[in-house]
């Protein structure tokens, strides 16, 4: 028996929750182990596990009409569901148009795809279709997910082309793998697609001070899959920065070429970049928008994408993410972006000093110290007080050791194909 979620560009919105964004969600559950007197059952029953043939049937269903919290224009169903060998589940969408007239009934393929529909809708209905080649053997739906919103139709409509001025130079960053945080695995199998636009957004919760690196992802992992059904994260890359120490992360959500949950109507094609924090009251740390500039940069050269087609997740539906301090910086990005892709994407620049004993002078170098960076970049200084480090653009805060010494601290910042000094005296 293999147990499938089938994920049709989930729309869900980020419920307002420790582990999610200020966005109303608009989301119907169905719970298989539940019996709902709202639901027409047909030759089904209801069982711990969930809904599944009645006893001896060969083809059964299960339907419901709901009316919509708000005309909506867009609509994704997800469902968990074990489906043995000769068994099957389809389940169909329909929706009540502005017109009055009911949509056609459409089958959500078992791959995955986006309802699009051709005018704004006010209420749906579903239908789950039940079958078997053997009786006693059958399907068992788990859950049923239903989510809609309404998407600006600049957006939901709009033709995204691959960019003819790509480069396939710029250098991947570096990125910590879903095993190195500690991501369980999916539900199921993932709906590929080929991105071709990226959307920023923002936690909102947690903030960017209650980042705790790995934990925090899984936990928003957690959330994601436990509380709103999805299948894993719905992210597809996200960015952590430690205020204290400015060490910043980005890791590995979901594969960047599979269809994710970040974008209500929108995720097909669509890659989700989250940078932890509440950007409607927090001001990105330089460091968050160095390593976003280098993903970004990344991914438009490696997918074609032009930048352009990067977006803050409130140019697709009416939400306040990605919060106003990191939205005005969307033209800047986008700009930057380009920049870093044209420049050859990857180019660093060079951070050296010497470390040299305060009460005596620059003259009186210090061998033997460690100069030690945010970023876990370690050096020891020889005779002639020299560290050096080839960076990455960005602020890096310096942390200088050496026994008989007190601690010494320095911040600089890194400029591309440039060379910066930051010399350090120890205090005795």
């Amino acid at each position: 028996m293999k147990k499938i979620m089938f994920v049709c560009a989930i729309l869900a919105m980020c419920v307002v929750n420790i582990h999610a964004t200020e966005d109303v969600d608009y989301i119907d559950v169905v719970e298989g182990n539940r019996v709902n007197n709202n639901i027409l059952y047909e030759n089904v029953q209801v069982s711990s596990y969930g809904i599944r043939l009645a006893e001896n049937a060969l083809e059964g269903s299960i339907s419901q009409t709901i009316k919509s919290q708000i005309a909506f224009n867009a609509a994704t169903i997800a469902w968990i569901a074990d489906v043995p060998d000769r068994t099957g589940i389809q389940v169909e969408f329909s929706s009540l148009l502005r017109s009055g007239e009911w949509s056609l009934w459409q089958n959500l393929p078992q791959g995955g795809g986006d309802i699009v529909l051709s005018d704004t809708a006010l209420a749906y209905r579903y239908r789950v279709l039940f079958h078997s080649t053997q009786a006693g053997i059958s399907p068992v739906l788990e859950k049923l997910v239903i989510s809609y919103n309404e998407i600006f139709p600049e957006m939901l409509y709009k033709e995204f082309k691959p960019w003819g001025n790509a480069t396939r130079g710029v250098v991947k960053p570096s990125i910590v793998s879903r095993s190195e945080w500690g991501a369980r695995p999916p539900k199921s199998g993932y709906t590929y697609h080929t991105p071709q636009k990226i959307t920023i957004h923002h936690t909102w919760r947690p903030t960017s001070t209650d980042y705790q690196g790995s934990a925090t992802i899984r936990s928003i992992q957690n959330y994601h899959m436990d509380s709103n059904g999805w299948s894993d994260i719905g992210y597809h890359f996200l960015i952590g920065t430690y205020r204290s120490s400015g060490e910043t992360k980005i890791y590995q959500g979901r594969p960047e070429n599979v269809v994710g949950a970040h974008t209500g109507g929108a995720n097909t094609n669509n890659v989700g970049v989250n940078v932890i924090g509440d950007y409607t009251t927090e001001t990105l740390h330089n460091n968050s928008y160095q390593a976003l500039i280098k993903l970004l940069g990344w991914l438009c050269s490696h997918y074609s994408i032009n930048p352009d087609n990067i977006y803050g997740h409130c140019d697709l539906n009416s939400t306040a993410c990605p919060g106003t301090n990191l939205y005005s910086l969307r033209a800047k990005i986008r700009e930057d972006v380009r920049n870093y892709i044209n420049g050859g994407g990857g180019s660093k620049g060079t951070l050296i000093g010497v470390i040299y004993d305060a009460a005596q002078g620059t003259q009186a170098k210090i061998s033997g110290a460690t100069v030690k960076l945010n970023t876990g970049n370690t050096a020891t200084t020889g005779s002639d007080g020299l560290y050096s480090f080839e960076l990455t653009p960005g602020t890096y805060k310096i942390e200088v050791k050496k026994t008989g010494y007190q601690t010494g601290n320095a911040s600089e910042t890194v400029i591309e194909g440039q060379t910066v000094w930051e010399s350090v005296g120890l205090k005795k």
